[in-house]
């Protein structure tokens, strides 16, 4: 990640940009990249490795001919699509961009393409070492998840909904308003072509698929930073000092609230109840007891990672006549008073995975769609 952001920041020559603090600025307190970067995602790969081979192109924009660095562009924009499939929009959209804006020539082309082809055919040896025979993984996964409709399975949503889904995740509401505003502004500077070429087919035809899921859109994370200097630089000539200066020192001080508060949270809360769960497991056998589905399932899916080894999983009423165990009730949502205690009488509470001060702030039932999750001991 680290390296991308170091890439791009060549790439562009923002050392040479009279907004060079601002720069640094973004690329430093950008909040969600090291949450990003930090986790083992193919998004977060993908998204890193694609904008690494964006900006060894963009470093040889004004260079002689070198047939190392489109070899290597080439096959960094492969292995990126071996990370994760829909990066191959963001991959469409580059060469698009090179062959009509840029051409490079037939020589460059060729070195950028025998990357890109190298980097397939080692996925597809990969593959084959690891399925045991020969399988065109791409095609699966598109006619698997689009033609016969599998990941509509897990819900579908309007074409708009990324929108929603950005506004309330990207920053604090309503303040990412100005920060999808100012992504945009930046998309459309002279200096971005590159990455609008890229970024627009990705999202777009992201929003015509009927699944959304917001990590969908992470691995454009490590162009954030960029986009938003190149913002910077198309509102400077327009925005006097004291406007520039106010909105500095505002979203300076939002990302480092932000920075702090996700180096300090859990990625998802439901881990914090499956780590309680597996350190009462050491010292006791458990019989663990949930409604509609086990508790080791997400999503109506079996993780067989959450699941502990000596422990017996029941879904309600069946299973609280076992004997030899201790009995732990894992109630999904936030229980209000008495109400486990009724159903259960004896029952007596574990574990929350939040402090009992937000409890008072559960607005509109927020905490019911994090995974929230409690822990009660059955008699």
């Amino acid at each position: 990640g680290v390296g991308t952001l170091f890439g791009l920041w060549k790439a562009w020559r923002l050392d040479e940009s009279p907004l060079k603090r601002t720069a640094q600025i973004f690329f430093i307190l950008t909040w969600f990249l090291p949450f990003q970067h930090a986790r083992f995602s193919a998004e977060a790969l993908s998204g890193a490795v694609f904008f690494t081979a964006v900006a060894v192109i963009a470093i040889e924009q004004d260079k002689p001919y070198r047939l190392l660095s489109w070899l290597l562009s080439g096959f960094l924009l492969g292995i990126s699509f071996q990370f994760r499939y829909q990066v191959g929009f963001l991959i469409v959209g580059l060469l698009a961009w090179i062959l009509i804006r840029k051409n490079p020539g037939s020589r460059r082309l060729s070195h950028l393409f025998i990357g890109l082809f190298l980097a397939l055919g080692v996925g597809a040896l990969a593959d084959h070492w690891l399925y045991g025979e020969w399988s065109l993984t791409p095609w699966n996964f598109f006619r698997v998840n689009l033609i016969e409709g599998k990941a509509a399975q897990f819900g579908v949503s309007p074409w708009w909904d990324y929108f929603r889904l950005l506004f309330l995740n990207l920053f604090l509401p309503p303040l990412s308003l100005a920060y999808l505003y100012l992504f945009f502004v930046g998309l459309g500077s002279k200096r971005a072509e590159p990455l609008l070429w890229s970024i627009v087919p990705f999202f777009v035809v992201h929003c015509l698929i009927g699944h959304k899921e917001l990590r969908f859109l992470y691995p454009l994370a490590s162009a954030f930073p960029l986009v938003l200097v190149l913002a910077a630089e198309e509102a400077g000539a327009k925005s006097n000092v004291v406007t520039r200066w106010i909105s500095g020192k505002i979203f300076s001080i939002i990302s480092i609230f932000l920075l702090l508060l996700y180096s300090l949270k859990p990625a998802r809360l439901i881990e914090v109840t499956n780590k309680k769960l597996a350190l009462i497991s050491i010292q006791d056998s458990l019989c663990i007891y949930s409604d509609a589905t086990p508790a080791h399932y997400q999503h109506g899916i079996p993780t067989e990672f959450t699941r502990i080894r000596n422990a017996k999983y029941f879904v309600l009423p069946d299973g609280l006549n076992v004997q030899g165990c201790r009995k732990v009730l894992f109630w999904r949502g936030v229980s209000q008073a008495g109400q486990v205690e009724r159903r259960f009488p004896g029952s007596r509470l574990l574990h929350k995975p939040v402090p009992e001060f937000l409890l008072r702030f559960n607005f509109n039932g927020w905490l019911n769609r994090v995974q929230y999750v409690e822990l009660w001991e059955l008699p």
